[in-house]
């Protein structure tokens, strides 16, 4: 629930920024305001009807990701999830995820990466999209956060259990438990598993509370 809520709170974020899409000059200092507040996005782009690149902000936080040569001249990728994405949010017009894939970054470290786009309408005419491409990660690390990451692990995985992101404690003890949600969403579906252990407790405390139930058993006889 937590993280379905962010979600809808980052897809309202979203529609405010495309309110002042027409103008370049804005549209750039909002979109990175919005970046400043939401460390769990990577990159912001507005695109047009074609797909077009027309404008671009990427996180202060994290070096920017590499791009294929098409991306950087603002032509869209055939092989690029995003655009089913966005062709799946224009045909229905409410925002679409596309699947994750693994990304790199400039200084060569990679993660799983997903974005949300976003139709752009001016009345009924469809006018681009925007385009936020989340971290995995740093939506377990920032979305949920310390409350559920101090004691348990966090994963992203896919329908087959294979991981796409871990974050949190992790704790190995002799009693493990498991708890796996899936998150459903327009174009994509991924599965929230909460993993967390129990030590096994310490021989101390075991022996001193068998030594006072054996000195209150010899007063009460």
């Amino acid at each position: 629930q937590t993280l379905r809520g962010a979600l809808a709170r980052n897809l309202q974020d979203l529609h405010g920024l495309g309110a002042i899409h027409l103008a370049h000059h804005r549209w750039k200092p909002a979109a990175y305001k919005l970046l400043e507040d939401h460390r769990e996005w990577l990159r912001l782009e507005w695109r047009g009807p074609a797909l077009n690149v027309l404008a671009a902000v990427d996180s202060p936080y994290y070096p920017p990701l590499n791009r294929p040569e098409a991306r950087l001249s603002g032509i869209p990728d055939a092989d690029d999830g995003t655009a089913k994405a966005c062709a799946l949010a224009r045909k229905f017009g409410e925002p679409s995820y596309a699947p994750s894939q693994f990304a790199t970054r400039s200084n060569g470290v990679g993660e799983e990466v997903m974005a949300a786009c976003l139709p752009l309408m001016q009345g009924p005419r469809h006018v681009g999209f925007l385009v936020a491409t989340y971290s995995l990660s740093g939506m377990l690390s920032h979305m949920l956060g310390a409350p559920y990451t101090q004691r348990q692990t966090l994963a992203f995985t896919e329908l087959d259990g294979t991981r796409l992101a871990v974050t949190g404690a992790q704790r190995r003890g002799v009693r493990q438990f498991v708890a796996q949600q899936i998150v459903d969403m327009p174009g994509n579906t991924l599965v929230l598993r909460m993993e967390g252990g129990r030590p096994a407790p310490d021989v101390f405390p075991n022996v001193l509370t068998a030594l006072v139930t054996l000195l209150s058993i010899a007063l009460v006889s």
